[in-house]
């Protein structure tokens, strides 16, 4: 698979001209030398953005998809001042720390998306 994405990376910028020779010719136009070259010229500038598209267009879909999880874990709710509490006497342990822990949203973030899916799958249902 990554094979076929390589070669058309590298086979569609110099498949490119033949094929708009080809339109060019098949439509009812001439083509002398003078627009020859001066498209052979523009092709050969446009070779390397061509063939760097492909990866523009994966990383811009990586950062928004990073974007988003950043979002989503700084929107989560912040740590409860109760869940941390410090001792000053000299038995038992110096901090103890008390709560829910888990890397995810919070439960009640949780409950707003599920309701939000449920609310898309029924307008889904009522559309189609």
């Amino acid at each position: 698979m990554f094979a076929f994405l390589i070669a058309g990376l590298y086979l569609f910028p110099n498949l490119l001209p033949g094929v708009v020779f080809a339109t060019y010719i098949g439509t009812g136009h001439t083509l002398d030398l003078a627009t020859a070259v001066t498209c052979l010229v523009l092709f050969n500038l446009m070779k390397e953005p061509l063939i760097g598209l492909p990866m523009f267009v994966t990383d811009m879909i990586e950062m928004v998809v990073s974007m988003k999880r950043m979002q989503k874990f700084l929107e989560t709710d912040e740590v409860q001042s109760m869940i941390v509490v410090r001792r000053d006497e000299e038995e038992g342990p110096a901090l103890e720390i008390r709560g829910n822990f888990s890397w995810g949203l919070s439960e009640k973030k949780e409950e707003e998306e599920e309701e939000e899916k449920v609310e898309v799958d029924e307008k889904k249902r009522t559309l189609g």
